[in-house]
């Protein structure tokens, strides 16, 4: 190593030791960032592990579905192998090791007497295990990010499971007329991108129009998470599941509460928060051991957990910390004036370039979108994007639900007449929201009458989606007689255009 090399090492070293110390003596006051739940979270991903039986199941199919899903939510892949409380290798979906997915394909999917492939499904033979059973399975086999060489078995599975649900519905377009058995298979169909938008809006309405059979708090909370995955505003039934909590936060016992923090967390209301917390607060204080139980708390506390900051009163500051600070600070400015160059070309090592192109091309994409792109656990793709945006290569902005992510740069700007693009792209990604936007710039000044019946959806959706548009300047509106008519800005088409 040449001299002034080692001489700019040892330069950059003392630098960093005079940050430290004037981190640490500069400011009284200390704030600290932590999780609400990932303590929790952390002990009950690792329970579940412990609890998978050697068949690769958590008991009954609705059971495993609903641990192997708050797994993968808790950051575990789909593929990695890991030791029971027997020591023996299971996985949520590695083929080489004993599997929920297996098992649960398995329990809802093989006839008795066919170990190898599904059964034939004809309205005559199909009997579903259980709706519900059937729609957990979907929502797993959705979330897992299969190799090349797996997704065309995967989307075969998705297809089937999708058959056997819509072949459940009944002509009132409920499940079973039950609000948990349709709220769950409303929730997978739309999540696993169905197609067929009149069947899940006849579940909508079903539901929509028999919430008084939602005496549960559980009925309740799936209603609310189905509704909310279909664009419906949920801020009323919010409130009135709220109202039905008890006096020392939970809403009866640990399957219901855990359904209702899920489903409050879908709220922006001060107060329905808080109810949210309190309940949250309940599960931290019960015994928790039967599976189910893991699976769902764990889901809760995902959707409920959060950062906050805590404050305190540093060490008192000695004087002479302020003069030797300065001194060392004069030093730090010379040490980076010769020597402390940002390697730019760094920034774009191994895959970060590439996800850097795909934001490029795709504006306004969310984390967990990125993440199954480039199969990358969570904490892989935080950290690539965290240096993207604090070296200003990217930014990002929070919507509703998500938090999406654009190049840094005024480009955009072009496609929103110098308006802010950011929500603009936010709403637009919405995929209800974009087939509004497009019906209109094929369709000027129609009524909310017509998009309902030409896109399936309900009046009350439209009305939801046509709002946000607005806010975000993109609709106007005026009333005719006792018809309320949009229409759509030019600006639509261009961001369209962009994003696709």
């Amino acid at each position: 190593m040449k001299r002034r090399t080692f001489a700019a090492a040892v330069l950059i070293l003392f630098a960093v030791i005079i940050i430290i110390m004037m981190v640490m003596f500069s400011s009284p006051d200390k704030t600290v960032q932590t999780e609400t739940n990932m303590q929790e979270i952390n002990e009950n991903q690792e329970q579940m592990k412990m609890n998978q039986q050697n068949n690769g199941g958590w008991g009954d199919a609705e059971t495993t579905s609903l641990t192997a899903y708050a797994l993968m939510e808790s950051g575990v892949q789909p593929y990695a192998v890991y030791q029971n409380a027997e020591r023996v290798n299971v996985s949520i979906a590695n083929q080489n090791v004993s599997n929920a997915m297996d098992y649960v394909w398995a329990q809802t999917c093989y006839d008795e007497n066919d170990e190898d492939e599904p059964q034939n499904i004809t309205t005559a033979n199909i009997t579903c295990y259980t709706a519900t059973a059937v729609a957990l399975n979907l929502v797993v086999c959705d979330d897992i990010t299969l190799s090349a060489s797996d997704q065309t078995t995967n989307a075969s599975r998705s297809s089937f499971l999708q058959y056997r649900l819509i072949s459940c519905q009944s002509q009132s377009g409920s499940w079973n007329n039950n609000v948990t058995d349709t709220s769950l298979a409303v929730y997978s169909l739309k999540k696993s991108g169905y197609e067929n938008e009149t069947v899940i809006s006849r579940g909508i309405d079903w539901l929509q129009g028999n919430m008084e059979l939602a005496v549960s708090p559980k009925d309740m909370a799936l209603a609310i998470i189905a509704l909310n995955e279909y664009g419906v505003n949920v801020e009323g039934y919010a409130d009135s599941l709220a109202e039905k909590q008890k006096n020392d936060g939970g809403f009866g016992n640990v399957e219901d509460t855990s359904w209702a923090v899920i489903a409050l967390s879908k709220s922006e209301n001060t107060e329905v928060l808080k109810s949210r917390d309190n309940a949250v607060a309940w599960l931290k204080n019960q015994k928790i051991e039967d599976n189910r139980e893991l699976a769902l708390t764990t889901l809760a506390f995902i959707e409920s957990n959060g950062v906050v900051e805590k404050t305190g009163p540093g060490p008192p500051v000695p004087k002479a910390v302020y003069a030797l600070s300065i001194l060392l600070f004069v030093a730090l400015l010379a040490v980076f004036g010769l020597f402390a160059r940002i390697d730019e070309s760094r920034v774009f090592d191994g895959l970060r370039k590439n996800i850097y192109e795909y934001i490029k091309l795709h504006p306004g994409e969310h984390l967990s979108r990125i993440m199954r792109t480039f199969k990358m656990s969570p904490s892989s793709v935080t950290h690539h994007l965290d240096v993207l945006e604090k070296t200003g290569h990217i930014l990002s902005h929070k919507d509703d639900r998500y938090r999406r992510f654009y190049v840094n740069g005024n480009g955009y700007k072009a496609y929103t007449s110098g308006e802010d693009y950011k929500p603009v792209i936010s709403v637009l990604k919405n995929s209800t929201s974009k087939k509004i936007a497009r019906f209109l710039l094929s369709n000027r000044k129609a009524n909310q009458k017509l998009l309902a019946k030409k896109l399936c959806i309900h009046p009350s959706t439209v009305n939801w989606h046509a709002k946000r548009l607005r806010n975000v300047g993109l609709l106007s509106r005026r009333r005719k007689g006792k018809e309320l008519y949009y229409t759509i800005s030019p600006d639509a088409e261009k961001v369209l255009g962009l994003i696709g």
